[in-house]
């Protein structure tokens, strides 16, 4: 029996056109380890769909064991309340020896949200999502993830685009 710990990583675009990547790492088992790469990639893809589903963001790309699961076509995600990738649901887990781990969703559905916008509420969508989680993601360095602790929302800062255009007076 052979276990496998591989990265796995989403990335989405928002309605204007800003990426962010959201990284997670996957366990899987086999009878070898081509198997078990196998098995991660089902489990990584049950993490990234459950992902989508509460993201406005489109996923535009895969990386790690999802590199041929999520293909961009040119699209971009859906004009709603938290369309921008700069705003992103943070979600918490821990693990048995008590280490905490994050899981950041760009483009967050308002439904993933209470009535104030701000904490994470874990019902429809999200519970599937942090079901997921549990079930199939671990810390780099293998312990399962044991409990969710909570999430809220977080606006992230994004870094202006630099220009070499000058006007003359």
């Amino acid at each position: 029996m052979a276990d496998v710990f591989l990265k796995a990583s989403i990335t989405f675009r928002d309605d204007i056109g800003l990426d962010s990547v959201s990284r997670f790492i996957v366990h899987g088992t086999g009878a070898d380890a081509t198997e078990a790469a196998g098995d991660a990639r089902v489990q990584g893809k049950v993490v990234g769909d459950a992902m989508v589903a509460v993201s406005n963001g489109y996923a535009a790309a895969g990386g790690g064991i999802l590199t041929q699961v999520y293909g961009d076509d040119g699209s971009y995600g859906a004009n709603a309340d938290y369309e921008s990738c700069s705003d992103e649901a943070v979600l918490r887990f821990k693990t048995a020896l008590g280490s905490i781990h994050t899981l950041h969703v760009p483009a967050p559905l308002k439904t993933m949200f209470d009535d104030a916008s701000i904490v994470v509420v874990n019902a429809g969508g999200t519970a599937t999502l942090i079901t997921a989680v549990l079930a199939h993601c671990t810390s780099i360095s293998g312990e399962a993830l044991t409990r969710y602790v909570g999430g809220r929302r977080v606006k992230r800062r994004r870094r202006a685009l630099l220009s070499n255009l000058k006007t003359e007076p």
